[in-house]
């Protein structure tokens, strides 16, 4: 039976719950509002500025074939070097889409597909095979397939292995590794899938590590690179799209080790549930 003291500290407590309930419709309403917001920026960039990159593609095919046989080295050079400024610009573009996506699960559903994670290293193997040290694929062949968003999986390595390379600049290569460990944490029995991308570089100062998360920042170390500081935010987003994180460890002068961490559902979730 409810004591005296009970009903009156849930009589105290009424005011409290209809306020939180007032201030949780409106930050729904302030959700919805940003998520049209949001959408309607994605579409514009990738709409605007893709259709005249795709366009410029085609015209510098075009010419290229024109002239295949009047042209030198130097020229070809110069063609390959428009083809690798248009490339840039379209990987940025894809960048800012993903950074400006609002992800919606019923969206997100058929993303999920079983992928071969040594595949996937590999083919950054040979994409990144030009860098010093280049990267090295300690996942074995015969690692168990996982169910996860391979599209945003791809970006999330692409771009660690990427910076790891670039910004590491050691002649050691980038290595990767993975493993599944139950998750202890979850009340229901679940895997988690833990990637790691390791250089043996120069490393991140300590009181850098929270920033460099943020969008456009670079750094001392990324100064004299390429880029505008997008790809670990992008990192972060893409992360949080997946209900996943990230957690940077770094030691100067002695490397970096980036850890990605992902719940893997045991069958393709339904439209309404958020699972990686």
């Amino acid at each position: 039976m409810e004591t005296v003291e009970e009903k009156e500290e849930r009589g105290a407590a009424g005011p409290a719950v209809i306020d939180a309930g007032r201030e949780l419709e409106v930050l729904r309403a302030e959700i919805e509002k940003n998520r049209g917001i949001f959408d309607s920026a994605r579409l514009v960039v990738g709409h605007e500025l893709s259709r005249p990159l795709t366009s410029i593609n085609g015209y510098i095919d075009l010419l290229e074939t024109r002239f295949e046989a009047e042209s030198g080295e130097k020229e070809k050079r110069y063609f390959s070097r428009i083809h690798e400024a248009v490339a840039e610009l379209e990987g940025l573009v894809e960048s800012f889409i993903h950074m400006l996506r609002f992800d919606s699960p019923a969206e997100g559903a058929a993303d999920f597909n079983e992928v071969d994670l040594y595949e996937m290293i590999e083919k950054l193997k040979v994409r990144y095979a030009g860098y010093m040290g280049g990267v090295e694929n300690l996942i074995a062949r015969d690692f168990q397939p996982v169910l996860v968003r391979r599209s945003c999986l791809e970006i999330v390595l692409d771009n660690l292995v990427s910076n790891a390379l670039k910004h590491g600049r050691s002649s050691e290569p980038v290595r990767v590794t993975a493993e599944v460990k139950a998750d202890r944490r979850a009340v229901a029995k679940r895997d988690m899938l833990m990637i790691r991308v390791t250089d043996n570089g120069r490393g991140i100062p300590e009181r850098e590590i929270k920033e460099i998360f943020d969008p456009f920042y670079r750094g001392n170390a990324g100064r004299d690179s390429h880029g505008l500081g997008l790809g670990l935010a992008l990192v972060r987003n893409v992360m949080n799209i997946m209900m996943g994180n990230i957690h940077i460890e770094s030691e100067q002068g002695k490397g970096t080790v980036a850890t990605v961490c992902l719940p893997i559902p045991e069958d393709k979730p339904g439209p309404f549930e958020r699972i990686g």
